[in-house]
């Protein structure tokens, strides 16, 4: 095994693989400034003293154990929770309502200007009443998993 642990930036490479993990829990000697080791020796560099060597990582194992875990949540992270998954949902309803407001606005537009409007007047009451239902679900549906979207009126879903 390959190991490097630089302590001030936080930095823990094991077999070439570096990843970002809080060494503070650890108890670091406040002078120690970083780990080298290959295969069965390695040695500690400090910022106030000659480096010393080392021929064990037993120390140094539940460091090497938080960067095993940090790396198998990397490839295999846990599920969304609910609050995240809510959230999503959340800036998706968003993002619908903001991206459909420039029909709504054009209409008004030419309707104040005189002109004929791009939308009829049904149309644009459906757009206005979807943009409306889609405001009125969180109210609606408190958790991700109950969950329903309105059906965008066809208006909206040629401008997509």
């Amino acid at each position: 095994m390959k190991l490097t642990i630089v302590k001030i930036d936080n930095a823990v490479i094991v077999d070439d693989i570096g990843l970002s993990v809080n060494l503070s829990p650890f108890g670091l000697p406040a002078t120690f400034w970083a780990l080298q080791w290959s295969e069965n020796s390695g040695e500690i560099e400090y910022t106030d003293k000659p480096n010393e060597s080392i021929n064990s990582l037993e120390p140094y194992q539940a460091i090497i154990d938080e960067h095993t875990r940090l790396k198998n949540e990397a490839v295999n992270p846990p599920p969304p929770t609910e609050a995240e998954t809510y959230a999503g949902l959340l800036s998706e309803r968003t993002s619908k309502i903001t991206s459909s407001d420039w029909i709504i606005k054009r209409h008004r537009d030419e309707k104040d200007l005189g002109k004929n409007p791009t939308l009829t007047e049904a149309e644009f009451i459906e757009a206005l009443q979807w943009q409306d239902d889609l405001r009125e679900l969180p109210q609606k549906y408190p958790t991700s998993d109950v969950w329903v979207w309105p059906v965008a009126p066809n208006v909206i879903i040629k401008m997509d």
